[in-house]
């Protein structure tokens, strides 16, 4: 619920705030807290603000996946990649989590083909970890987009590693999911695909890793950079005439079909929401969008972490 509130208070403050403030209601929203919340909330014109705890890190979760969609549409916009490239997936590259393609499996595939445009849509929409997984191991790795990064200056945003090795080191470890794995081997009526991932667990555990629990500098990001990458990708689907990059990627944030109580819930029937949502172990909860209601444009970022509370109650 804490939630909700949030997101309704944001979008119609942005009009009565200084610069640089953090409205004293907004304090009084989020006394007693269960967990570190950070916010950073702009308008077009960056005259209006709200920061708290912008500049602090937190884990990104699917949030990442926007910049991972936007490196992957530039990189078709260049040709570098295909829109239509075909992509082979093996019941051994599902990955524990959000996502559709785990269940289009059945026990006799061995394999199934998607196009790069299809991961894009299916990791965008129905954030996909399977899909976001095969688009970076199709980039290079991690690694590529970290470089990216860095050449385009964008600051506080850190991959690190892939969806499913920052898995294996904060959630498989807990002991929740290995009830629910042996839980689901033992089932009759456990879905096909369910097995499937819960007998990849043990190679997961196998594999050697150096991402530790508390982790603090793999999957993260600020609210702050996070808000102006999505400023900068809006203000270049007009600036940016040669590529179609941006102008996709906001379609595909349009689309998004998971965090319907969230940045989402209760805006006015008028407003336009771009955004995406991230979700994990860890009391993670994250929302960073794109609001359009009449002339305004606002741009924000909320990130929960360390919340003790579920998921529905946030």
């Amino acid at each position: 619920m804490k939630f909700l509130l949030l997101c309704l208070f944001l979008t119609p403050f942005l009009a009565t705030i200084a610069m640089e403030e953090t409205p004293d209601e907004l304090t009084l929203l989020l006394q007693n807290f269960d967990g570190r919340i950070g916010v950073y909330a702009t308008s077009l014109d960056q005259e209006k603000e709200i920061n708290l705890n912008a500049d602090d890190f937190f884990p990104m979760a699917s949030t990442r996946k926007v910049i991972l969609a936007k490196y992957i549409l530039t990189q078709i916009s260049e040709e570098k990649l295909s829109q239509n490239q075909k992509v082979s997936i093996s019941p051994e590259d599902l990955v524990p989590g959000t996502g559709i393609i785990k269940t289009d499996f059945t026990e006799k595939d061995k394999k199934r083909e998607y196009t790069i445009q299809k991961l894009l849509e299916t990791m965008m929409i129905h954030s996909d970890n399977t899909a976001a997984d095969l688009l970076m191991r199709e980039t290079g790795g991690y690694e590529v987009i970290d470089n990216y990064l860095q050449e385009n200056s964008i600051q506080n945003i850190r991959f690190g590693t892939d969806i499913k090795k920052w898995l294996k080191a904060h959630v498989i470890k807990t002991a929740l999911f290995h009830e629910t794995q042996e839980s689901v081997l033992q089932s009759k009526q456990a879905p096909w695909y369910l097995k499937c991932i819960a007998r990849i667990i043990p190679l997961l555990q196998s594999e050697p890793t150096q991402i530790s629990f508390n982790d603090e500098t793999t999957n993260i990001a600020t609210p702050r950079a996070l808000t102006m990458f999505l400023k900068n990708v809006y203000e270049a689907k007009t600036t940016r005439s040669e590529t179609n990059a941006d102008l996709d990627l906001l379609s595909l944030m349009k689309r998004c079909e998971t965090g319907k109580n969230r940045i989402p819930k209760w805006l006015p029937d008028n407003a336009t929401v771009y955004h995406k949502t991230g979700s994990g172990a860890m009391g993670i909860c994250n929302d960073i969008g794109i609001i359009e209601e009449a002339s305004k444009v606002t741009f924000v970022s909320i990130l929960i972490k360390n919340s003790t509370k579920p998921m529905h109650t946030l």
